[in-house]
């Protein structure tokens, strides 16, 4: 499934959202979604109808992500002790370098090294003047829109669930077939899932974009063959919104 969300941290370094005030109550909440219908007039953001009946109630999907959103801001333009009523817990326990809890976790991490070979095998998702219709709200925002193909700010991390580094082996050193990986942690058997995500980082605007996510649960329920998504106990530990923040967060300190 193809996820387009943003997160402009740089909005909170130079002011554009302001402090919260005494009040630390949620703010009032949009209860209405926008007219999405085959009848409205046409658009560069148009959403066909039929991703929109996916969902059974409209407007309760856009509440709940409104409220969910509303939230997180609060707590990140909160206090310590304020922030602590909307997101718990407060600290992350993901503190070591990505890739080493990439690694752990059976993921594998790939990013534009420049080389022809490299880039044939991958398209080019980081590249905004044309991809993804998001030219025009980077364009108001002053965001620049090349890719590191074009040797521009926006560079791209392919994360997948598969093939990394602590996947088991065969006695020959060769990998498995993906749905015969397997990986510890802690001493536990753990399975791949196929899961992956596209996450597209700007270090001089701020920006992380998601670009492509497939979540462990729903992968590894196709991988495997299952009915229903398995127990989230037998899945990675470390997951998309980890793997989002902490992409963002290892190029902004390299």
């Amino acid at each position: 499934m193809k996820l387009l969300a943003i997160a402009l941290f740089v909005a909170l370094e130079t002011g554009i959202v302001a402090a919260p005030a005494a009040d630390t109550s949620m703010p009032r909440l949009f209860h209405s979604s926008p007219d999405w219908t085959e009848d409205s007039s046409p658009s560069e953001y148009s959403v066909p109808s039929s991703l929109v009946s996916r969902a059974e109630d409209v407007d309760r999907v856009y509440y709940l992500a409104s409220c969910k959103g509303q939230k997180l801001l609060a707590a990140t333009t909160s206090p310590r002790d304020v922030a602590a009523a909307y997101v718990t817990p407060i600290d992350s326990p993901w503190v070591n370098p990505i890739m080493t809890d990439l690694t752990t976790w059976g993921y594998k991490l790939d990013s534009d090294d420049g080389t022809p070979q490299w880039r044939a095998s991958h398209f080019d998702e980081c590249e905004f003047q044309t991809n993804h219709k998001l030219k025009r709200m980077l364009d108001s925002l002053s965001i620049l829109t090349s890719s590191t193909w074009q040797n521009g700010p926006n560079r791209c991390y392919f994360i997948n669930h598969k093939d990394g580094p602590a996947i088991i082996r065969d006695p020959r050193g060769n990998l498995p077939p993906v749905n015969n990986q397997w990986y510890y942690v802690n001493n536990r058997p753990y399975r791949a899932t196929n899961a992956e995500f596209t996450i597209g980082v700007n270090v001089m605007s701020g920006m992380i974009v998601m670009i492509n996510r497939q979540n462990p649960a729903s992968s590894a329920q196709d991988l495997w063959g299952l009915h229903q998504p398995p127990p989230s106990d037998q899945l990675p530990a470390l997951r998309a919104s980890q793997t989002c923040y902490q992409s963002g967060n290892s190029v902004r300190t390299d």
